[in-house]
């Protein structure tokens, strides 16, 4: 007879009452959490005519992502049985999904819920029929029905459907909480409170005079796999996007990989070379873009008396010399036309790693991550506001902090066997399993911790410049990156 039923019936059930109440616990406070961190957040604008503002025009005002993020999870809790509540019948529809239009078109090509256009003035026009008080007053109704459903009791925290639905809230809001950073990036300074968050004024460390070997870590390759496997047992529940399953085994030849990712600096010197105005490095239509958009340095640089500057969310115009060891931040097509150019200059294929590559490495061979994700000065989950110096080793050891992203040369798509979207969320990866997405892996200073697993996989179109995104370079003579049959 095992312990639970050699036990009398009602402390049994108390046991069960006990733990179920101690899941609603922990979800109430998730939510408290996030919603302490969006609600600081929103606070660094200065004023109501600050949201809305469209700092990047291929996004919405940042008028909808206030009333989007308490709108989505109200969504998916009115997928439970009997939740049929409307909050606001104007409100519960618009701010339901937003736009991710081509870059280099400004053309929609899939299903949103408010209007969008690129023409900033007329789009502002349109979201000043909605005041911000009106959506705070929307968002804290549906933060009262939230808890209210989480307080009642009702809830089967053993649902696997039900765990899925509040584990999609919550790293929902924590994926936006990293877009509403790189939309404020490009605010201007003065639309921002400076008193909210106080940091380090980046002015104040030293001026790098020269940067450390970026060295080349040597990997034998072998058997890995990527995204987990499908798993419909409660008790080892695992939450993970539609994306992320099922696993997929795959074989990654020997290659040569960078310890750290390719810094400021480093970047300068593609740059300097023109690296901007030579076609070599680009792909046709790319170039055409890069010369009809008059880019000439990655987004968060400017050039200001005849020298660059770094752009972060609270700090601004900070001189090139003072972050040169810093990750540099750029788009893909940006980061593989640097891989062109070194590849040039050392007459060697330097390219960026494949997504399995960079599984392999960076969570298979290595355990910088974890051991990362255990420190003190990792710099993930808002520790920072802005990225931190790239930490150099002498010995063949691969480095990694947070601060951003990598790049992958890896287009999104889906794993053999994949079974389709989460049924709360059936639009989340489908509409861009396009060919135009890649992926992106790992975190960047900004994103929470929770998100930043094996098997999280985030993806933006190659010319998208605004993400925290930074790359390393890899060598090899030939690779495969082909999914192999589970034995």
């Amino acid at each position: 007879m095992n312990v639970i039923e050699s036990l009398p019936n009602n402390h049994y059930q108390s046991m069960i009452d006990e733990k179920m109440q101690s899941d609603v616990t922990y979800w109430i406070n998730k939510f408290h959490q996030l919603w302490s961190r969006s609600d600081q957040l929103f606070s660094l604008l200065r004023s109501p005519d600050d949201y809305y503002k469209q700092p990047i025009k291929l996004r919405l005002p940042l008028l909808f992502y206030l009333g989007h993020l308490p709108c989505f999870s109200w969504v998916q809790f009115r997928h439970l049985n009997g939740i049929n509540d409307i909050i606001d019948n104007t409100y519960d529809g618009l701010f339901v999904r937003g736009v991710d239009p081509d870059v280099q078109t400004g053309v929609v090509e899939h299903n949103h819920s408010s209007r969008f256009s690129t023409d900033i003035k007329d789009e502002e026009n349109y979201w000043r029929s909605f005041t911000v008080q009106s959506v705070i007053e929307y968002k804290q109704k549906v933060r009262e029905q939230i808890l209210r459903i989480l307080k009642n009791g009702n809830l089967d925290l053993n649902n696997l459907d039900t765990l899925n639905m509040l584990n999609v809230a919550t790293e929902h809001e924590m994926l936006h909480q990293e877009t509403l950073m790189y939309l404020f990036v490009q605010l201007p300074i003065e639309s921002l409170r400076m008193d909210i968050i106080i940091e380090i004024d980046l002015r104040q460390t030293s001026v790098v005079s020269s940067l450390p070997e970026n060295r080349w870590v040597t990997l034998p390759g072998g058997q890995t796999s990527l995204g987990k496997p499908y798993n419909d047992q409660p008790l080892t529940f695992s939450f993970g996007w539609d994306n992320e399953f099922p696993r997929e085994s795959c074989y990654v030849s020997s290659f040569q990989i960078q310890s750290h990712p390719v810094r400021n600096g480093d970047f300068l010197q593609f740059i300097l070379d023109d690296g901007y105005s030579t076609s070599d490095w680009w792909d046709e239509s790319v170039f055409e873009w890069i010369k009809t958009s008059d880019i000439h340095h990655p987004m968060t640089w400017t050039r200001k008396d005849n020298s660059y500057r770094v752009n972060f969310v609270l700090q601004r115009d900070i001189p090139l010399e003072f972050v040169l060891d810093h990750p540099v931040l750029l788009s893909q097509v940006e980061a593989k036309a640097y891989c062109r150019w070194m590849s040039k200059k050392t007459e060697e294929t330097i390219e960026l790693p494949t997504e399995s590559e960079w599984i392999y490495a960076m969570w298979d061979w290595s355990e910088c991550i974890r051991d990362r994700l255990l420190s003190s000065d990792c710099n993930v989950n808002f520790r920072h506001l802005h990225t931190i110096p790239v930490k150099s080793t002498t010995n063949n050891e691969l480095q990694w902090q947070g601060s951003a992203f990598e790049w992958t040369s890896s287009v999104f798509r889906p794993f053999s066997g994949y079974r389709g979207a989460l049924p709360t969320y059936l639009e989340y990866s489908a509409d861009f399993f396009d060919n135009r997405h890649f992926v992106l892996l790992g975190g960047s200073y900004v994103t929470d911790s929770t998100l930043i697993r094996r098997s999280f996989r985030n993806w933006y179109q190659d010319t998208y410049q605004y993400v925290f995104a930074t790359f390393r370079c890899v060598k090899h003579i030939s690779h495969t990156d082909d999914p192999l049959t589970e034995s």
